[in-house]
């Protein structure tokens, strides 16, 4: 473990403060049948997150790193899944409206 200057402490946490505010912010936009968008900026604030954790780590006390870091890629994880559905979704509708749905059955069939 590295030792870090009180001022190096300090700017991290603050650094990791805004950056769980963002997140924070983001869960309950996520909590039930979230927006494409909703899942994306939350992704997006969770890499964030893992970023400046990885930066500072240690400027944290004990695990609290370590111990985030494993619950941000859990969710990672999970939202990733949440996101390629989106993906597919919005991919079959642009489909559906172009009609070459038809041209397509083939493969949606397997």
């Amino acid at each position: 473990m590295k030792k870090t200057t009180p001022y190096y402490s300090a700017f991290i946490r603050s650094v990791l403060e805004t950056r769980l505010a963002v997140f924070r912010n983001l869960l309950p936009s996520c909590d039930t049948l979230p927006a494409p968008e909703q899942v994306h900026r939350l992704r997006v604030a969770g890499r964030r997150l893992r970023c400046g954790l990885a930066a500072g780590a240690e400027a944290l006390p004990g695990k609290t790193a370590r111990d985030l870091d494993k619950a941000l890629r859990r969710l990672a994880r999970k939202s990733g899944r949440l996101r390629d559905i989106d993906v597919k979704i919005l991919l079959l509708l642009e489909m559906l409206k172009q009609n070459s749905v038809k041209d397509h059955l083939p493969g949606l069939r397997r």
